[in-house]
């Protein structure tokens, strides 16, 4: 069964074998861009194609928004997979997510509150308070400290 292990978990990372940001950044493929306000929002992945040291498949992947850049330890994440074709569904899926995402023009846009955070924004700080809230309380990456 394939679990996820966040980058900011340093211990589990590196217990795992895994690979840091700065190996593989040059390789990254980006998806679901799109602009906001300030900048810009995506997310990316990488599939190396040698397994860990111990024989399992990893994809790496994660988010970069106007809060943080691609690789930032928080938003930077491995899948692990002991099972080939459970790796190979999450390959598919990400390699099948659009390049960019639409946004709506300012015509389309004209009955939303410019004041009013967006959808995206919203998820995105609700994520943000959950993983502050972990570290806050002690709790992270489901073992107690």
């Amino acid at each position: 069964m394939p679990f996820t292990i966040c980058a900011f978990d340093h211990d589990e990372w590196d217990r795992h074998g895994l690979a840091d940001f700065a190996d593989f950044a040059e390789q990254v493929t980006e998806c679901n861009v799109g602009e906001d306000t300030f900048s810009g929002f995506g997310e990316w992945f990488f599939v190396p194609d040698e397994p860990l040291p111990s024989g399992e498949r990893v994809v790496y992947f994660g988010s970069w928004g106007n809060d943080n850049s691609p690789g930032a330890s928080s938003y930077t994440f491995a899948e692990i997979f002991d099972s080939e074709a459970d790796f190979q569904r999450r390959v598919k899926h990400w390699e099948q997510q659009p390049e960019c995402v639409e946004t709506e023009s300012e015509d389309e846009d004209d009955d939303q509150d410019e004041d009013e955070p967006s959808d995206h924004l919203l998820a995105q700080q609700e994520l943000e308070d959950f993983e502050q809230a972990d570290e806050y309380f002690g709790h992270f990456g489901g073992e107690d400290f």
